[in-house]
Protein backbone atom coordinates (compact mmCIF):
# COMPACT_ATOMS: atom_id res chain seq x y z
CA UNK A 1 0.00 0.00 0.00
CA UNK A 2 2.51 2.17 1.02
CA UNK A 3 4.40 1.98 -2.84
CA UNK A 4 1.27 2.21 -4.53
CA UNK A 5 0.67 5.83 -2.80
CA UNK A 6 4.29 6.78 -2.87
CA UNK A 7 4.11 5.99 -6.81
CA UNK A 8 0.59 8.00 -7.31
CA UNK A 9 2.34 10.81 -5.46
CA UNK A 10 5.14 11.17 -8.19
CA UNK A 11 3.65 10.89 -10.97
CA UNK A 12 0.92 13.22 -9.49
CA UNK A 13 3.92 15.56 -8.52
CA UNK A 14 5.26 14.86 -12.20
CA UNK A 15 2.06 15.85 -14.09
CA UNK A 16 1.85 19.27 -11.87
CA UNK A 17 4.95 19.96 -12.77
CA UNK A 18 5.06 19.20 -16.68
CA UNK A 19 2.13 22.11 -16.44
CA UNK A 20 3.48 24.87 -14.49
CA UNK A 21 6.17 27.63 -15.76
CA UNK A 22 9.60 26.54 -15.31
CA UNK A 23 12.88 27.88 -15.75
CA UNK A 24 14.99 27.06 -19.13
CA UNK A 25 18.22 28.15 -17.58
CA UNK A 26 20.41 24.86 -17.94
CA UNK A 27 23.40 24.62 -15.41
CA UNK A 28 26.43 23.19 -16.96
CA UNK A 29 30.17 22.92 -15.83
CA UNK A 30 32.44 26.03 -16.99
CA UNK A 31 34.08 24.00 -19.63
CA UNK A 32 30.58 22.83 -21.39
CA UNK A 33 28.54 26.09 -23.46
CA UNK A 34 25.24 25.63 -24.64
CA UNK A 35 23.91 27.70 -27.47
CA UNK A 36 19.86 28.46 -26.52
CA UNK A 37 19.63 29.37 -30.55
CA UNK A 38 20.12 26.05 -31.77
CA UNK A 39 19.52 24.27 -28.50
CA UNK A 40 23.44 23.00 -28.99
CA UNK A 41 25.69 21.91 -25.69
CA UNK A 42 29.41 22.38 -27.02
CA UNK A 43 32.44 21.17 -25.15
CA UNK A 44 35.74 21.91 -26.23
CA UNK A 45 36.97 20.86 -29.65
CA UNK A 46 39.98 18.21 -29.68
CA UNK A 47 42.63 17.80 -32.42
CA UNK A 48 40.73 14.12 -33.11
CA UNK A 49 37.92 16.21 -33.63
CA UNK A 50 39.20 18.12 -36.44
CA UNK A 51 40.54 15.76 -38.03
CA UNK A 52 37.44 13.45 -38.14
CA UNK A 53 35.57 16.72 -39.62
CA UNK A 54 38.15 16.92 -42.33
CA UNK A 55 38.12 12.97 -42.91
CA UNK A 56 34.42 12.59 -42.78
CA UNK A 57 33.62 15.84 -44.72
CA UNK A 58 36.37 16.36 -47.35
CA UNK A 59 39.27 13.38 -47.23
CA UNK A 60 36.17 10.45 -48.35
CA UNK A 61 34.45 12.47 -51.02
CA UNK A 62 37.37 12.20 -52.74
CA UNK A 63 36.50 8.05 -53.27
CA UNK A 64 33.66 9.03 -55.51
CA UNK A 65 35.81 10.57 -57.64
CA UNK A 66 34.72 9.20 -61.63
CA UNK A 67 37.67 7.59 -63.12
CA UNK A 68 38.53 7.83 -67.11
CA UNK A 69 39.10 4.49 -68.61
CA UNK A 70 42.89 3.16 -68.48
CA UNK A 71 44.02 6.10 -66.26
CA UNK A 72 47.11 5.09 -64.27
CA UNK A 73 46.93 4.86 -60.50
CA UNK A 74 49.17 7.64 -60.39
CA UNK A 75 46.71 9.79 -62.34
CA UNK A 76 43.81 8.21 -60.11
CA UNK A 77 45.67 9.11 -56.46
CA UNK A 78 46.59 13.11 -58.03
CA UNK A 79 42.87 13.22 -59.04
CA UNK A 80 42.21 12.63 -54.96
CA UNK A 81 44.70 14.83 -54.12
CA UNK A 82 43.07 17.64 -56.29
CA UNK A 83 39.38 17.20 -55.84
CA UNK A 84 40.25 17.34 -51.93
CA UNK A 85 41.35 20.70 -52.55
CA UNK A 86 39.27 21.81 -54.79
CA UNK A 87 35.84 19.61 -54.70
CA UNK A 88 34.67 21.41 -57.95
CA UNK A 89 37.53 20.10 -60.53
CA UNK A 90 35.79 16.19 -59.40
CA UNK A 91 32.44 17.58 -60.11
CA UNK A 92 33.59 18.93 -63.78
CA UNK A 93 34.79 15.03 -64.22
CA UNK A 94 31.40 14.24 -63.29
CA UNK A 95 29.65 16.58 -65.72
CA UNK A 96 32.43 15.43 -68.65
CA UNK A 97 30.79 11.88 -67.93
CA UNK A 98 27.60 12.61 -67.92
CA UNK A 99 27.45 14.49 -71.28
CA UNK A 100 29.00 11.35 -72.98
CA UNK A 101 25.69 10.19 -71.33
CA UNK A 102 27.26 6.04 -72.59
CA UNK A 103 24.54 3.57 -71.02
CA UNK A 104 21.42 5.71 -71.01
CA UNK A 105 21.00 6.29 -74.68
CA UNK A 106 23.00 2.98 -76.48
CA UNK A 107 22.63 -0.99 -75.81
CA UNK A 108 25.63 -1.43 -78.15
CA UNK A 109 29.19 -2.21 -76.02
CA UNK A 110 30.80 -0.78 -78.70
CA UNK A 111 28.68 2.54 -78.71
CA UNK A 112 28.84 2.59 -75.25
CA UNK A 113 32.60 2.48 -74.91
CA UNK A 114 33.05 5.25 -77.68
CA UNK A 115 30.88 7.25 -76.21
CA UNK A 116 33.06 7.03 -72.68
CA UNK A 117 36.10 7.49 -74.53
CA UNK A 118 37.19 4.29 -73.96
CA UNK A 119 38.51 3.55 -77.64
CA UNK A 120 41.93 4.69 -79.38
CA UNK A 121 43.31 4.76 -82.34
CA UNK A 122 47.11 4.81 -83.67
CA UNK A 123 47.95 8.19 -85.06
CA UNK A 124 51.30 9.99 -86.30
CA UNK A 125 53.30 11.55 -83.94
CA UNK A 126 55.09 14.88 -83.58
CA UNK A 127 58.28 13.08 -84.72
CA UNK A 128 57.06 11.14 -87.58
CA UNK A 129 58.63 11.34 -90.69
CA UNK A 130 57.90 9.96 -94.22
CA UNK A 131 59.77 6.45 -95.81
CA UNK A 132 61.08 5.95 -99.06
CA UNK A 133 58.11 4.34 -101.27
CA UNK A 134 55.22 6.25 -99.38
CA UNK A 135 52.82 8.11 -101.06
CA UNK A 136 50.89 10.65 -98.52
CA UNK A 137 47.58 13.13 -99.40
CA UNK A 138 46.08 15.34 -97.49
CA UNK A 139 49.22 17.25 -97.13
CA UNK A 140 49.37 21.34 -96.64
CA UNK A 141 51.83 23.69 -97.26
CA UNK A 142 53.09 25.67 -94.61
CA UNK A 143 53.49 29.60 -95.53
CA UNK A 144 56.44 31.21 -95.81
CA UNK A 145 54.77 34.38 -94.47
CA UNK A 146 52.43 34.47 -90.99
CA UNK A 147 49.56 36.89 -91.24
CA UNK A 148 49.26 39.82 -88.81
CA UNK A 149 45.94 38.28 -86.73
CA UNK A 150 48.08 34.99 -85.62
CA UNK A 151 49.11 34.59 -82.52
CA UNK A 152 52.64 33.38 -81.68
CA UNK A 153 51.92 29.54 -80.77
CA UNK A 154 48.87 29.47 -83.16
CA UNK A 155 47.97 26.05 -84.62
CA UNK A 156 49.59 25.60 -87.78
CA UNK A 157 46.55 24.72 -89.88
CA UNK A 158 45.37 28.59 -88.56
CA UNK A 159 48.16 29.89 -90.00
CA UNK A 160 47.64 27.72 -93.16
CA UNK A 161 43.73 28.77 -93.18
CA UNK A 162 44.73 32.98 -92.68
CA UNK A 163 47.40 32.94 -95.21
CA UNK A 164 46.30 35.94 -97.32
CA UNK A 165 48.76 34.21 -100.29
CA UNK A 166 48.33 30.68 -99.82
CA UNK A 167 47.60 29.87 -104.20
CA UNK A 168 50.55 31.48 -104.55
CA UNK A 169 53.20 29.62 -102.03
CA UNK A 170 51.41 26.17 -103.88
CA UNK A 171 52.08 27.29 -107.27
CA UNK A 172 55.81 28.59 -106.07
CA UNK A 173 56.60 24.75 -105.19
CA UNK A 174 54.22 23.00 -107.66
CA UNK A 175 55.73 19.61 -109.67
CA UNK A 176 58.79 20.32 -106.58
CA UNK A 177 61.14 16.84 -106.30
CA UNK A 178 63.88 17.81 -103.57
CA UNK A 179 64.21 17.79 -99.86
CA UNK A 180 61.92 18.87 -97.73
CA UNK A 181 61.11 19.25 -94.01
CA UNK A 182 57.90 17.97 -92.74
CA UNK A 183 55.52 18.57 -89.87
CA UNK A 184 53.27 16.40 -88.41
CA UNK A 185 50.34 18.19 -86.64
CA UNK A 186 46.39 16.89 -85.58
CA UNK A 187 44.69 17.78 -88.06
CA UNK A 188 41.14 19.73 -87.98
CA UNK A 189 39.06 16.65 -89.09
CA UNK A 190 39.97 15.18 -85.48
CA UNK A 191 40.18 18.53 -83.53
CA UNK A 192 36.54 19.81 -84.64
CA UNK A 193 35.03 16.43 -83.56
CA UNK A 194 36.21 16.36 -80.00
CA UNK A 195 34.08 19.51 -79.10
CA UNK A 196 34.89 20.65 -75.94
CA UNK A 197 36.92 17.97 -74.80
CA UNK A 198 40.17 19.36 -77.35
CA UNK A 199 42.71 19.16 -74.07
CA UNK A 200 42.07 15.31 -74.49
CA UNK A 201 42.96 14.04 -77.79
CA UNK A 202 45.95 12.02 -77.35
CA UNK A 203 46.17 9.11 -75.25
CA UNK A 204 49.48 9.88 -72.75
CA UNK A 205 51.95 7.70 -71.40
CA UNK A 206 50.73 4.97 -68.51
CA UNK A 207 47.29 4.58 -69.79
CA UNK A 208 46.18 1.09 -70.02
CA UNK A 209 45.58 -0.63 -73.26
CA UNK A 210 43.88 -4.06 -73.98
CA UNK A 211 45.89 -6.91 -75.52
CA UNK A 212 49.40 -6.09 -76.96
CA UNK A 213 50.04 -2.27 -78.12
CA UNK A 214 53.65 -1.88 -79.54
CA UNK A 215 53.93 1.34 -81.34
CA UNK A 216 57.00 1.87 -83.71
CA UNK A 217 59.15 5.02 -83.75
CA UNK A 218 56.81 8.14 -84.61
CA UNK A 219 53.79 6.84 -83.60
CA UNK A 220 51.22 7.40 -80.63
CA UNK A 221 47.60 6.49 -79.62
CA UNK A 222 44.67 9.02 -79.26
CA UNK A 223 41.03 8.60 -78.57
CA UNK A 224 38.26 7.68 -80.96
CA UNK A 225 36.20 11.08 -81.34
CA UNK A 226 32.28 10.37 -79.90
CA UNK A 227 30.73 10.59 -83.24
CA UNK A 228 32.83 8.11 -85.47
CA UNK A 229 31.48 5.66 -87.07
CA UNK A 230 33.24 2.70 -85.66
CA UNK A 231 32.19 -0.99 -87.33
CA UNK A 232 32.36 -3.74 -85.08
CA UNK A 233 35.28 -6.57 -85.44
CA UNK A 234 34.35 -9.94 -86.75
CA UNK A 235 33.38 -11.41 -83.61
CA UNK A 236 29.78 -12.11 -80.88
CA UNK A 237 28.68 -9.84 -78.68
CA UNK A 238 30.00 -11.85 -75.87
CA UNK A 239 33.09 -11.74 -77.04
CA UNK A 240 32.83 -7.91 -77.60
CA UNK A 241 31.94 -6.91 -74.42
CA UNK A 242 34.54 -9.64 -72.59
CA UNK A 243 37.23 -7.43 -74.63
CA UNK A 244 36.17 -4.49 -73.52
CA UNK A 245 35.67 -5.59 -70.04
CA UNK A 246 32.71 -2.90 -68.91
CA UNK A 247 31.54 -2.51 -65.16
CA UNK A 248 29.98 -0.27 -63.07
CA UNK A 249 31.58 1.02 -59.63
CA UNK A 250 29.36 -0.04 -57.53
CA UNK A 251 31.68 0.67 -54.30
CA UNK A 252 32.51 4.03 -55.24
CA UNK A 253 28.55 4.95 -55.78
CA UNK A 254 27.89 3.54 -52.28
CA UNK A 255 30.63 5.58 -50.86
CA UNK A 256 29.04 8.44 -52.54
CA UNK A 257 25.21 7.66 -51.20
CA UNK A 258 26.75 7.68 -47.64
CA UNK A 259 28.80 10.88 -47.93
CA UNK A 260 25.96 12.28 -49.49
CA UNK A 261 24.00 11.96 -46.67
CA UNK A 262 26.76 12.75 -44.16
CA UNK A 263 27.18 16.15 -45.75
CA UNK A 264 23.21 17.02 -45.40
CA UNK A 265 23.60 16.33 -41.51
CA UNK A 266 26.20 18.03 -41.52
CA UNK A 267 24.89 21.16 -43.18
CA UNK A 268 22.12 20.70 -41.30
CA UNK A 269 24.01 21.30 -37.81
CA UNK A 270 25.52 24.39 -39.18
CA UNK A 271 21.89 26.18 -39.07
CA UNK A 272 21.19 28.72 -35.89
CA UNK A 273 24.41 29.90 -34.03
CA UNK A 274 27.20 28.49 -36.30
CA UNK A 275 25.72 30.69 -38.88
CA UNK A 276 24.65 33.93 -36.56
CA UNK A 277 28.55 33.43 -35.41
CA UNK A 278 30.41 33.61 -38.55
CA UNK A 279 27.73 34.01 -41.57
CA UNK A 280 28.80 33.30 -45.09
CA UNK A 281 32.38 31.94 -43.59
CA UNK A 282 30.40 28.89 -41.46
CA UNK A 283 32.25 26.06 -41.96
CA UNK A 284 29.11 23.76 -41.91
CA UNK A 285 28.84 25.43 -45.60
CA UNK A 286 32.60 24.17 -46.97
CA UNK A 287 30.97 21.04 -47.48
CA UNK A 288 28.43 22.09 -49.99
CA UNK A 289 30.63 21.75 -53.04
CA UNK A 290 31.94 18.52 -51.96
CA UNK A 291 28.42 17.00 -51.46
CA UNK A 292 27.85 18.22 -55.36
CA UNK A 293 30.63 17.15 -56.86
CA UNK A 294 29.39 13.04 -55.20
CA UNK A 295 26.01 13.77 -56.65
CA UNK A 296 27.11 14.16 -59.66
CA UNK A 297 29.91 11.48 -59.80
CA UNK A 298 27.46 9.30 -58.27
CA UNK A 299 24.99 10.18 -61.20
CA UNK A 300 27.75 10.01 -63.52
CA UNK A 301 28.91 6.48 -62.13
CA UNK A 302 25.32 5.18 -62.37
CA UNK A 303 24.89 6.38 -66.41
CA UNK A 304 28.56 5.67 -67.41
CA UNK A 305 30.41 2.29 -67.19
CA UNK A 306 33.99 2.27 -66.26
CA UNK A 307 36.98 0.61 -68.15
CA UNK A 308 40.06 -0.32 -66.89
CA UNK A 309 41.84 -0.36 -69.90
CA UNK A 310 41.28 1.48 -73.10
CA UNK A 311 40.57 -0.80 -76.87
CA UNK A 312 42.58 -0.47 -79.80
CA UNK A 313 40.26 0.22 -83.43
CA UNK A 314 41.64 -0.34 -86.73
CA UNK A 315 42.39 2.03 -88.90
CA UNK A 316 43.98 3.27 -92.21
CA UNK A 317 47.08 4.43 -89.83
CA UNK A 318 47.41 1.22 -87.86
CA UNK A 319 48.02 -0.37 -90.88
CA UNK A 320 50.95 1.94 -91.60
CA UNK A 321 52.00 1.69 -88.27
CA UNK A 322 52.12 -2.44 -88.78
CA UNK A 323 54.18 -2.07 -91.87
CA UNK A 324 56.84 -0.45 -89.98
CA UNK A 325 56.77 -2.98 -86.93
CA UNK A 326 54.46 -2.14 -84.60
CA UNK A 327 51.93 -5.00 -83.36
CA UNK A 328 48.50 -4.69 -81.64
CA UNK A 329 45.92 -7.18 -80.76
CA UNK A 330 42.59 -7.26 -79.09
CA UNK A 331 41.19 -5.02 -81.75
CA UNK A 332 37.69 -4.32 -81.44
CA UNK A 333 36.61 -2.10 -84.44
CA UNK A 334 37.50 -0.63 -87.52
CA UNK A 335 37.31 2.95 -88.23
CA UNK A 336 37.46 3.90 -92.45
CA UNK A 337 38.84 6.23 -94.12
CA UNK A 338 36.48 8.91 -96.22
CA UNK A 339 37.21 11.46 -98.99
CA UNK A 340 38.15 14.47 -97.13
CA UNK A 341 35.77 17.46 -97.89
CA UNK A 342 38.24 19.96 -97.83
CA UNK A 343 37.63 23.31 -95.75
CA UNK A 344 39.77 26.48 -95.71
CA UNK A 345 42.67 24.36 -96.84
CA UNK A 346 44.50 23.73 -99.81
CA UNK A 347 45.50 19.66 -100.16
CA UNK A 348 47.46 18.03 -102.08
CA UNK A 349 49.41 14.61 -102.56
CA UNK A 350 53.04 13.44 -102.48
CA UNK A 351 55.53 10.66 -103.12
CA UNK A 352 58.41 10.04 -101.30
CA UNK A 353 61.63 8.62 -102.77
CA UNK A 354 65.55 7.79 -101.75
CA UNK A 355 68.15 10.13 -103.09
CA UNK A 356 71.65 10.05 -101.93
CA UNK A 357 71.19 8.85 -98.55
CA UNK A 358 68.08 10.85 -98.21
CA UNK A 359 64.78 10.75 -98.66
CA UNK A 360 63.38 13.60 -101.35
CA UNK A 361 59.56 14.19 -101.97
CA UNK A 362 58.23 14.68 -105.26
CA UNK A 363 54.78 16.80 -105.02
CA UNK A 364 51.70 17.13 -107.15
CA UNK A 365 51.06 19.87 -109.70
CA UNK A 366 47.42 19.69 -108.50
CA UNK A 367 45.94 20.80 -105.52
CA UNK A 368 42.34 20.52 -103.68
CA UNK A 369 41.06 23.88 -102.88
CA UNK A 370 39.01 24.78 -100.01
CA UNK A 371 34.87 23.62 -101.28
CA UNK A 372 36.33 20.10 -102.96
CA UNK A 373 36.70 16.33 -101.88
CA UNK A 374 40.04 14.57 -102.49
CA UNK A 375 39.86 10.97 -102.88
CA UNK A 376 41.33 8.80 -100.95
CA UNK A 377 43.26 7.39 -103.63
CA UNK A 378 44.74 10.81 -104.71
CA UNK A 379 44.58 9.86 -108.42
CA UNK A 380 45.55 13.08 -111.08
CA UNK A 381 47.42 15.03 -107.87
CA UNK A 382 50.95 14.42 -109.03
CA UNK A 383 52.19 15.19 -112.07
CA UNK A 384 53.40 12.57 -113.31
CA UNK A 385 53.44 8.68 -112.02
CA UNK A 386 56.40 8.09 -109.59
CA UNK A 387 58.41 5.32 -109.73
CA UNK A 388 59.80 4.45 -106.49
CA UNK A 389 63.06 2.77 -106.38
CA UNK A 390 64.35 1.70 -103.33
CA UNK A 391 68.10 1.31 -104.37
CA UNK A 392 70.39 4.13 -103.73
CA UNK A 393 71.83 5.88 -106.43
CA UNK A 394 75.90 5.12 -106.81
CA UNK A 395 76.47 9.08 -107.68
CA UNK A 396 74.17 11.83 -106.17
CA UNK A 397 73.68 14.16 -108.76
CA UNK A 398 76.22 17.31 -107.96
CA UNK A 399 72.61 19.80 -107.26
CA UNK A 400 69.33 19.29 -106.20
CA UNK A 401 66.34 19.57 -108.40
CA UNK A 402 65.20 22.77 -107.65
CA UNK A 403 63.85 25.64 -109.53
CA UNK A 404 66.70 28.18 -110.30
CA UNK A 405 64.40 30.97 -108.72
CA UNK A 406 63.22 29.28 -105.90
CA UNK A 407 66.27 27.98 -103.66
CA UNK A 408 64.02 26.86 -100.60
CA UNK A 409 62.73 23.50 -99.50
CA UNK A 410 59.21 23.61 -98.36
CA UNK A 411 57.64 22.63 -95.23
CA UNK A 412 54.38 20.29 -95.61
CA UNK A 413 52.11 19.72 -92.68
CA UNK A 414 51.05 16.30 -92.47
CA UNK A 415 48.16 15.03 -90.86
CA UNK A 416 48.41 12.68 -87.47
CA UNK A 417 45.75 10.78 -89.31
CA UNK A 418 43.58 10.96 -92.41
CA UNK A 419 39.92 11.69 -92.34
CA UNK A 420 37.38 9.05 -91.00
CA UNK A 421 33.99 8.62 -91.21
CA UNK A 422 31.81 10.02 -89.11
CA UNK A 423 27.94 9.54 -88.09
CA UNK A 424 26.81 12.86 -88.47
CA UNK A 425 27.90 14.73 -91.44
CA UNK A 426 26.51 18.02 -90.16
CA UNK A 427 28.83 17.92 -87.31
CA UNK A 428 31.66 16.46 -89.65
CA UNK A 429 32.52 20.60 -90.74
CA UNK A 430 36.37 21.15 -90.49
CA UNK A 431 36.14 24.86 -91.18
CA UNK A 432 38.95 26.26 -88.96
CA UNK A 433 37.67 29.73 -89.57
CA UNK A 434 34.61 29.44 -88.19
CA UNK A 435 35.65 27.15 -85.31
CA UNK A 436 32.84 28.49 -82.95
CA UNK A 437 30.30 27.51 -85.57
CA UNK A 438 31.28 24.33 -85.61
CA UNK A 439 31.45 23.98 -82.28
CA UNK A 440 27.44 25.30 -81.64
CA UNK A 441 25.02 25.92 -78.89
CA UNK A 442 26.00 22.61 -77.60
CA UNK A 443 29.49 23.45 -76.39
CA UNK A 444 28.54 26.63 -74.95
CA UNK A 445 25.52 25.00 -73.28
CA UNK A 446 27.90 22.14 -72.05
CA UNK A 447 30.41 24.89 -70.87
CA UNK A 448 27.48 27.55 -68.79
CA UNK A 449 26.19 24.25 -67.24
CA UNK A 450 29.76 23.92 -65.81
CA UNK A 451 29.93 26.97 -64.89
CA UNK A 452 26.74 26.97 -63.34
CA UNK A 453 26.97 24.05 -61.48
CA UNK A 454 30.39 24.83 -60.27
CA UNK A 455 28.61 27.88 -58.64
CA UNK A 456 25.69 26.06 -57.31
CA UNK A 457 26.89 25.79 -53.81
CA UNK A 458 26.67 29.57 -52.99
CA UNK A 459 23.13 29.67 -53.62
CA UNK A 460 22.37 27.96 -50.22
CA UNK A 461 24.86 29.89 -48.38
CA UNK A 462 23.38 32.51 -49.77
CA UNK A 463 19.86 32.00 -48.72
CA UNK A 464 20.78 30.53 -45.34
CA UNK A 465 23.47 33.33 -44.40
CA UNK A 466 22.31 35.83 -46.47
CA UNK A 467 25.95 36.59 -47.29
CA UNK A 468 26.36 38.52 -43.80
CA UNK A 469 29.45 38.41 -42.43
CA UNK A 470 28.56 36.77 -38.61
CA UNK A 471 29.09 38.25 -35.61
CA UNK A 472 32.75 36.88 -34.72
CA UNK A 473 34.16 35.66 -38.09
CA UNK A 474 37.23 37.51 -38.75
CA UNK A 475 38.47 39.21 -42.09
CA UNK A 476 40.75 36.57 -42.46
CA UNK A 477 38.61 33.75 -42.31
CA UNK A 478 36.04 35.70 -45.01
CA UNK A 479 38.37 36.30 -47.17
CA UNK A 480 40.23 32.59 -46.84
CA UNK A 481 36.72 31.11 -47.52
CA UNK A 482 35.99 32.74 -50.89
CA UNK A 483 39.19 32.90 -52.16
CA UNK A 484 38.69 29.09 -51.65
CA UNK A 485 35.00 28.88 -53.09
CA UNK A 486 36.49 31.51 -56.65
CA UNK A 487 39.46 28.95 -57.16
CA UNK A 488 37.28 25.95 -57.02
CA UNK A 489 35.00 27.35 -59.56
CA UNK A 490 37.81 28.47 -62.11
CA UNK A 491 39.33 25.15 -61.77
CA UNK A 492 36.28 23.30 -62.96
CA UNK A 493 36.87 24.66 -66.51
CA UNK A 494 39.85 21.58 -67.29
CA UNK A 495 38.33 17.93 -65.93
CA UNK A 496 42.22 16.19 -67.05
CA UNK A 497 43.91 19.08 -65.17
CA UNK A 498 45.96 16.37 -63.32
CA UNK A 499 47.04 15.32 -67.24
CA UNK A 500 48.03 17.99 -67.82
CA UNK A 501 50.02 18.34 -64.31
CA UNK A 502 51.87 14.83 -65.75
CA UNK A 503 52.46 15.07 -68.96
CA UNK A 504 52.90 19.05 -69.36
CA UNK A 505 54.60 20.10 -66.64
CA UNK A 506 56.86 16.64 -64.57
CA UNK A 507 57.47 14.91 -67.77
CA UNK A 508 58.38 17.39 -69.63
CA UNK A 509 61.05 18.63 -67.62
CA UNK A 510 62.24 15.54 -66.43
CA UNK A 511 62.77 14.32 -70.72
CA UNK A 512 64.57 17.95 -70.70
CA UNK A 513 66.86 17.92 -67.61
CA UNK A 514 67.54 14.06 -69.27
CA UNK A 515 68.44 15.62 -72.33
CA UNK A 516 70.32 18.42 -71.25
CA UNK A 517 73.10 15.80 -68.26
CA UNK A 518 73.93 14.17 -71.04
CA UNK A 519 75.50 17.34 -72.26
CA UNK A 520 78.24 18.15 -70.48
CA UNK A 521 79.31 21.20 -72.10
CA UNK A 522 79.19 24.71 -70.28
CA UNK A 523 76.53 25.82 -72.42
CA UNK A 524 74.23 22.31 -71.14
CA UNK A 525 75.00 22.75 -67.41
CA UNK A 526 73.80 26.68 -68.46
CA UNK A 527 70.40 24.83 -69.98
CA UNK A 528 70.24 22.69 -66.66
CA UNK A 529 70.63 25.50 -64.10
CA UNK A 530 67.95 27.87 -66.44
CA UNK A 531 65.68 24.53 -66.61
CA UNK A 532 65.30 23.80 -63.00
CA UNK A 533 64.94 27.62 -62.08
CA UNK A 534 61.92 27.90 -64.43
CA UNK A 535 60.85 24.51 -63.11
CA UNK A 536 60.77 25.57 -59.40
CA UNK A 537 59.43 28.95 -60.26
CA UNK A 538 56.72 27.61 -61.82
CA UNK A 539 56.04 24.96 -58.95
CA UNK A 540 56.13 27.64 -56.52
CA UNK A 541 53.81 29.80 -58.56
CA UNK A 542 51.10 26.87 -59.47
CA UNK A 543 51.13 26.53 -55.10
CA UNK A 544 50.91 30.00 -54.20
CA UNK A 545 47.96 30.78 -57.12
CA UNK A 546 45.92 27.93 -56.41
CA UNK A 547 47.55 25.38 -53.71
CA UNK A 548 47.58 28.79 -50.91
CA UNK A 549 43.68 29.23 -50.60
CA UNK A 550 43.08 25.31 -50.15
CA UNK A 551 45.93 24.82 -47.29
CA UNK A 552 44.53 28.66 -46.11
CA UNK A 553 40.61 27.62 -46.06
CA UNK A 554 41.67 24.45 -43.93
CA UNK A 555 43.36 26.47 -41.66
CA UNK A 556 40.24 28.85 -40.68
CA UNK A 557 38.46 25.65 -40.65
CA UNK A 558 40.17 24.22 -38.24
CA UNK A 559 40.38 27.55 -36.36
CA UNK A 560 36.59 27.75 -36.15
CA UNK A 561 36.28 24.48 -35.29
CA UNK A 562 38.28 24.96 -32.03
CA UNK A 563 36.65 28.53 -31.44
CA UNK A 564 33.45 26.89 -31.63
CA UNK A 565 33.74 23.77 -30.08
CA UNK A 566 32.17 20.03 -30.38
CA UNK A 567 28.64 20.63 -30.57
CA UNK A 568 25.74 18.33 -29.69
CA UNK A 569 21.91 19.33 -30.62
CA UNK A 570 19.21 18.84 -27.50
CA UNK A 571 16.42 18.04 -30.04
CA UNK A 572 14.91 14.91 -29.92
Amino acid sequence: MISKALLTAVLVCGAVAAVLPRDTTITVPDEVVYHAESEEICIPTKWIDVVIFFFGNYFAHAATVVKFPGEPHHIIALNMLLVVLFPCLGAGRGLFVLSRRAALFSKDPLQQALQAQALCMVVRAPTWTPRAGQSLRSLSLRPTTVPGTAEKDADEYWRIAHSEDLPGEYKKFASYSGPFQILTRTPPWLLMNFEWSTKHIQVLKDYQISGVCELPDGYELAYVPANARVARATMTPEQLRCLLGPSYDLAAAVIAIVQIFYACYTLYRSRGFQITTYGYAAFGFTVLPYLLMSLVNLLGTLATPSYAKLSLVQTEIMDEAIARGGRFTDVVGTLASEPLRVEDLIVFTASFQPHGGEVWCQLGDRVCESGSIEPLDGTGFLSEPVKMDNREPETPPSAPLLNDKEQERPTLICPSCYSFQTVSKAASSTSIRHRNNHFGPRSALFAAAVWVTAALPLIPIGVLSRFHSGEHSTLAQRAWILAWYIVGIISVSNPFFSDWIVEKGMRAAIERLTAFKKNRSSRGLVLRVYLLAGLSVSVVGFFLIFGTPAIGRLVVVAQMLMAYGNCTSLKG
